[in-house]
């Protein structure tokens, strides 16, 4: 985003109370997410997100398009996680952004129609071996499933999958169904399921990815 969408982004988070620093399970990573740092704290390095990782080695096309977009998504993403606590005022979302809400008001109907157990929100998670570090939407059980999905207010992309298995390959240990929710303006969404070759094909790209990521920050 530019400097003047990252100041609104701020500003929202700020009134969302959002703003605050987060670390990792292990406290060994902090992200501040006014500034979208990841600081690895035994060392002092920042690491690269994901997001970074996946443009600079061409999984992802970096985005140059109107920054509103990112700035909904930031909205849209704080108003999901006060949706998991029970905490979201509903009156003051339609108030500050209606035409945003049905994004909203779609992955309250996600979780409406399908049994889904929250096992972890916005986490922090960091991959020791190739040095990344990002913030998982979701962990959950979902329809009996151990889940990880990752939600999204835009366009569907192909690297969107890949994202999701550079998340999970942060905890190689324990692999999860990987699962992309678009949220739709409509107020409807779509969770299709991920043919399970799709999957390996996206975890193979994210590996590649990482350790591309991982020489490339060796320079």
């Amino acid at each position: 985003m530019s400097t003047e969408a990252d100041a609104i982004a701020t500003d929202l988070l700020h009134a969302m109370g959002r703003d605050q620093p987060i670390r990792s399970a292990d406290g060994m990573v902090l992200f501040d997410p006014t500034t979208h740092v990841y600081r690895h704290m035994p060392s002092g390095r920042d690491l690269p997100s994901v997001t970074c990782v996946l443009e600079a080695t061409g999984v992802r096309e970096p985005y140059h398009g109107d920054p509103i977009y990112g700035i909904r998504g930031t909205w849209v993403h704080a108003c999901a996680e006060l949706v998991d606590q029970g905490d979201l005022d509903w009156d003051r979302a339609e108030a500050e952004h209606s035409d945003w809400l049905p994004y909203v008001r779609a992955y309250e109907r996600f979780l409406r129609e399908n049994t889904v157990e929250i096992l972890g929100t916005e986490e922090v998670v960091w991959n020791e071996r190739w040095f990344y570090a990002g913030r998982c939407d979701r962990r959950i059980m979902l329809n009996g499933v151990l889940t990880r999905p990752d939600l999204k207010s835009g366009q569907p992309q192909r690297s969107d999958l890949v994202q999701i298995a550079m998340y999970d390959e942060t905890d190689p240990e324990h692999p999860h169904d990987l699962r992309p929710i678009y949220l739709r303006k409509d107020g409807n969404y779509r969770a299709p399921a991920v043919d399970p070759d799709d999957q390996a094909e996206a975890r193979s790209v994210a590996r590649a990815a990482a350790a591309i990521g991982r020489w490339r920050g060796r320079k």
